[in-house]
């Protein structure tokens, strides 16, 4: 603000340092509050009953703000809205709150607290009617108007009782019962309603004792059934399931397998009532059966076998078999013999639903081998032979008219298939004959006979193979072509596997350099090898693709310098290569920072390089590095967001280059700064107003009057400035924005370019100082800010301002 504004208004100074450690020093007084206080009136309402309809509450503050209202007992009441709902009987409280606007402070909550009563209930009770002793009487019914459970009790429990809803007459006389409900929480205990009524005389009662039979078992005659009634009386007997046993008298007859079931019953007479049937239910088994299967004699392989014979006690069929089916085999009930072993047979029968089924019954016996006869082979030889002659045909003969078998004893010159023989190479050729029996025939004895197979004169064979003709490495290479005159297949190999390699006709690059292919054809009995053909061919190398490296430098990063200020978390580092391989990176200053993958770790403040790199592949050079250097930073704040209240220092002496001492601000304060609840976070701003013509300024003053210095080595050399601002309705005027620099003993070195702006703020905004290079010997770093209402030089007559201010929150100094 220039030095004619200065003289021409008065200034208000009140001076907040905002440092990077501890709290400011000096002084200072809770301001005012700045918005109206206002009250509620809340109306209580009456007592109320359970049930009762909802009622609406009344409840106004002094504001004319609208009035919320909230029941702190859910579980009795509820209120939505203004309307009340009880929801059961208790101790209702509601309590009435306004939290208050910018006019308007929160008014202090009204709390109401209103009985509500249980309600009454009443029982309706349905008379059973007169009873006669004997018979069965109706379950007792009753209701309550509250819906709860009635309970039922007899006064005369000699004539009868009750349990439950069950009626239980006991003699003839007066009955009286008792309908209750005790209530609950909601409902008051209801009436008790009576009803008495007569039970006459009847007919003795009278019960039955039915003895169980037991289980039983089909087949086995079961027993007489048993039972007696209290009366004396016969008591009469009935099957209910006549498909598994029938009753005649107390004979039981059982018919199938299965559950019996049996009733008992007495029809009473002129003295007893008809007792109560009893049921008796058992189970009936299938009735057991049992196999007969004789023994069997040792038998004689070959020899014919007698029908088996195997039978059951229940007459049903049985079912034989063998479990020894290398043995012998059963169909039905012949028996076939199949060879020399043990033979065991099994014989079973199933049962079905009235016979059990049997217990399996085995048989074993020995089938033994008949004397075998004695066969020859007649075996008369193929024959010298000449090496290439076509496979043929050995012929043989045994007496018993087998076939014979052949094998060659001497495979690396000639091998049998079958009776298929082949000359393999030059030399003695020995072939066995052999026959290795039957179950009829003992096995004949070899007879082998030996050749010569001659030489057969070779054929020479002449290869072709053209080459495949230099390679780039990395290509794809045509096949190998190479052929014969025998037309016999020509191997192809490589002799230098370290620049190519060949898989059947394939060629392989490896590397590059000189590539030799050789073709061989190895000969047969009709060929003589040929002559290796080798081809060289040059392989060279494919050029490499180039690559560059894209690297996004981050932004300068900060670590925590303050406890108010927390320490930023670094984003991953990005870096592409135009090849797509992926992208390493390394720090060059380990002291500052440190790379994990992609993942940056900030150490100390400082400067910190990372560098980009790619090595490049078979396909691709490698990528020139790229590196980055951003500043690593601590974030400093102190008192920027007005807690506790702003603090008034005591005035310096010491006037910097060119601008007036701190004395001048001091000896002009007229309009002190204040705090304010229109805070943009926590509770509290710093508030600059000016009623009239005036000026109000906030600033740090010298450290020798109470700031805290703040090391310049902490926050760079030219740090920034944020803060936010906004603007009461009505506020005219301009503010200035500037950061003040102080040396260690208070002496103003300079301060940062004014920034004005006579925006009126409707809303915070925030406001952004930076770019300032601090002055050497700077050890303590201020922030000054001025508004003025009034203009420049002397006041017109009869000029009238309108009131206003500004309020500001949130200031934050970083590097």
């Amino acid at each position: 603000m220039s030095h004619s504004v200065q003289n021409t208004l008065k200034r208000a100074c009140v001076l907040l340092a905002i440092v990077a450690l501890g709290s400011c020093g000096g002084g200072g007084s809770e301001p005012d509050a700045q918005p109206v206080a206002q009250s509620i009136s809340f109306t209580a309402p009456a007592g109320q009953t359970f049930g009762a309809a909802p009622l609406t509450l009344v409840a106004t503050a002094s504001s004319g703000l609208s009035v919320s209202l909230a029941s702190t007992t859910p579980a009795v009441c509820t209120v939505n809205g203004a309307v009340l709902t009880v929801v059961g009987a208790g101790s209702c409280s509601v309590t009435a709150s306004q939290a208050g606007n910018t006019g308007f402070t929160a008014a202090t909550p009204v709390t109401n607290t209103f009985t509500v009563a249980a309600s009454a209930q009443t029982i309706t009770f349905v008379s059973p009617g007169n009873q006669t002793l004997g018979t069965a009487p109706p379950a007792l019914m009753a209701t309550s108007t509250s819906n709860l459970v009635v309970g039922f009790a007899s006064t005369t429990p000699a004539v009868c009782t009750v349990s439950g809803t069950a009626l239980t007459l006991v003699s003839a006389g007066t009955c009286t019962l008792e309908a209750n409900e005790a209530g609950n929480t909601n409902y008051l205990a209801a009436a008790a309603v009576s009803h008495s009524f007569t039970v006459a005389p009847g007919l003795l009662a009278q019960t039955i004792t039915f003895t169980a039979p037991g289980n039983q078992t089909l087949g086995i005659a079961a027993g007489p059934l048993a039972a007696t009634a209290t009366s004396g009386l016969a008591v009469g007997f009935a099957s209910m399931t006549p498909a598994v046993c029938t009753v005649s008298g107390s004979v039981l007859t059982l018919i199938s397998a299965g559950t019996c079931t049996a009733a008992a019953s007495q029809a009473g007479d002129t003295v007893y009532a008809a007792a109560a049937s009893v049921v008796l239910s058992f189970a009936v088994a299938p009735a057991a059966q049992i196999i007969t299967f004789n023994a069997l004699a040792n038998q004689t392989l070959g020899t014919a076998q007698p029908a088996l014979v195997a039978s059951s006690s229940a007459g049903l069929p049985v079912a034989l078999a063998s479990t020894t089916a290398s043995v012998c085999t059963v169909s039905g009930t012949t028996l076939s013999l199949v060879a020399v072993g043990t033979c065991s047979l099994d014989a079973n029968q199933a049962g079905n639903a009235n016979v059990a089924p049997a217990v399996t019954v085995t048989r074993s016996f020995s089938v033994v081998a008949p004397v075998p006869v004695a066969q020859t082979i007649t075996f008369a030889g193929p024959g010298n032979q000449t090496l290439g002659t076509a496979p043929f045909a050995l012929s043989a003969t045994a007496s018993s008219g087998l076939a014979v078998s052949f094998a060659s004893t001497t495979p690396s010159t000639c091998t049998v298939s079958g009776t298929t023989l082949n000359l393999v190479a030059v030399g003695s050729c020995s072939i066995a004959a052999s026959q290795a029996g039957s179950s009829t025939f003992a096995p004949a004895m070899a007879v082998s006979r030996v050749i010569t197979i001659a030489a057969a004169p070779l054929t020479a064979q002449t290869p072709t193979f053209a080459g495949p003709g230099n390679q780039t490495l990395g290509t794809a290479t045509p096949p190998l072509v190479a052929t014969s005159s025998s037309g016999l297949t020509v191997t192809l190999a490589s002799t230098t596997p370290s620049t190519c390699t060949v898989s059947g006709t394939t060629l392989n690059l490896v590397a590059v350099g000189s590539c030799s292919i050789a073709a061989s054809q190895a000969g047969s009995s009709t060929f003589a090898p040929a002559t290796t053909v080798s081809r060289v061919i040059t392989i060279a190398a494919a050029p490499l693709t180039a690559q560059t490296i894209t690297f996004i430098a981050p932004a300068s990063q900060y670590i925590t310098g303050h406890t108010a200020a927390p320490e930023t978390a670094p984003a991953a580092l990005a870096a592409t290569a135009s090849s797509g391989l992926t992208v390493s990176f390394a720090s060059t200053t380990t002291g500052v920072c440190t790379v994990s993958g992609t993942a940056l770790r900030l150490l100390t403040e400082g400067s910190c390089s990372i560098t980009a790199s790619q090595a490049g592949d078979g396909s691709f050079n490698a990528a020139t590095p790229v590196g980055v250097t951003f500043a690593v930073a601590k974030q400093l704040i102190a008192n920027g967001g007005f807690e506790s209240a702003p603090t008034i220092f005591v005035a310096g002496t010491q006037p910097g280059p060119g601008l007036a001492g701190a004395g001048y601000w001091l000896t002009n304060i007229t309009n002190p700064v204040t705090r304010s609840s229109d805070a943009r976070t926590g509770s509290f701003s710093a508030s600059l107003t000016c009623p009239a013509l005036c000026a109000s300024n906030l600033f740090g003053n010298s450290s020798d009057n109470g700031g805290l210095t703040l090391p310049v080595a902490s926050i760079g050399t030219s740090p920034t400035l944020t803060f936010w601002i906004k603007g009461s309705p009505g506020t005219t005027g301009n503010i200035n924005y500037s950061l003040r620099y102080l040396n260690s003993s208070g002496g103003i070195l300079g301060q940062s370019a004014i920034v004005t702006n006579t925006n009126t703020y409707a809303d915070w905004t925030q406001i952004t100082i930076s770019g300032v290079v601090i002055p050497v010997n700077t050890t303590a770093v201020f922030f000054e800010a001025n508004y003025a209402l009034g203009p420049v030089g002397v006041q017109p007559s009869g000029l009238i301002f309108t009131s206003g201010g500004y309020v500001i929150d949130d200031i934050l100094l970083v590097p």
